[in-house]
């Protein structure tokens, strides 16, 4: 494996200044999952490089790509990642990374949840980019972004078998300069939200770190009886499951995801929803001051209470971790 790392001077984009990200770009020897990764590039904007640090990982004898994937985690460690961005990373990159860390027996799949997928974005808001196509080099095109190689994805991959052939170093930058490229390019691809009605911030979530850990509080939604909250990682954990009688919720943890199901009280006639102090936390209601009442409304008058929401999650998620 060969390692490039190249320091950028780019101050942090506005829309990253609030975690840690790195770009990720992928360059392979085909689109089968039996094929290998290539190179795994990365731009990293973090509080560790807050002007920008692109590292590229090369497989330059084709039987590197594990020992890639053991700097790729290390990396995310040292820069203590929140959140990929990529450019079609969720149909592409990321399920052939995993693909490949599967063959490899290794216990820590890249968590596709945590990946902000450009393309997927471009194509939700098609209508108001006014785009046919939605390739890289399209929506480049349409932000008047310019890129310095001339070859394709496809160029790549034969270069590549070139190059394990005869390694010329002139085709090892020309390849490099390929996914370079793509990754260097990507920042100014924040521009499309400049374009759209869909904010950066929508596509983050509400996080804290628990038992040394960082845990994404991905979704949340509730009904009459109760509330659901999925959380999600990037560390992997073994299945476990169980119903915990003493807080009245059911608990599921598997791989990077862990869900909790709460048991709500709602009052139709207030259009009132909350938690279920009773079960949940063995307390009355009513016995409750009125500041501590307001903590566990979920729902009132068709408004929901967020902060109340996540504080309540994160609060469960912490005890059922702790027992």
């Amino acid at each position: 494996m060969k390692i490039f790392e190249y320091p950028l001077h780019i101050e942090t984009p506005v829309l990253l200044a609030q975690d840690n990200y790195v770009f990720i770009d992928i360059e392979t020897d085909g689109l089968s999952h039996k094929n290998k990764i290539a190179i795994i590039g990365l731009l990293f904007f973090t509080r560790k490089s807050p002007n920008g640090l692109l590292i590229q990982l090369f497989n330059d004898d084709y039987h590197s790509e594990k020992a890639c994937f053991e700097q790729l985690y290390k990396l995310i460690e040292e820069h203590s990642i929140d959140y990929f961005i990529s450019f079609n990373g969720d149909s592409f990159d990321f399920p052939f990374m995993n693909a490949r860390i599967a063959h490899y027996r290794m216990a820590r799949p890249l968590n596709k949840k945590l990946n902000i997928d450009l393309m997927k974005i471009c194509r939700k808001n098609k209508r108001h980019l006014g785009m046919e196509q939605m390739r890289l080099k399209d929506v480049e095109i349409f932000l008047g972004i310019h890129r310095d190689d001339t070859i394709s994805g496809k160029d790549s991959v034969m270069l590549y078998e070139a190059y394990l052939e005869n390694k010329d170093p002139k085709l090892c930058d020309i390849i490099m300069l390929h996914n370079y490229d793509d990754l260097v390019n990507m920042v100014p691809l924040l521009g499309i939200f400049d374009h759209i009605p869909e904010s950066f911030d929508s596509l983050t979530f509400e996080n804290r770190i628990i038992k040394g850990q960082k845990w994404f509080l991905h979704s949340h939604k509730h009904d009459l009886n109760h509330l659901e909250l999925h959380f999600t990682s990037h560390i992997s954990h073994s299945r476990f499951e169980r119903f915990n009688e003493s807080i009245g919720c059911t608990f599921h943890q598997n791989g990077s995801d862990a869900s909790i199901k709460l048991l709500l009280k709602s009052y139709p006639q207030l259009e009132t929803t909350l938690i279920d102090t009773l079960s949940v936390l063995g307390v009355n209601f009513e016995s409750l001051s009125s500041e501590s009442k307001q903590r566990y409304v979920i729902a009132h008058k068709g408004a929901i209470y967020l902060n109340n929401i996540y504080n309540i999650a994160f609060s469960m998620l912490d005890q059922l971790l702790s027992d």
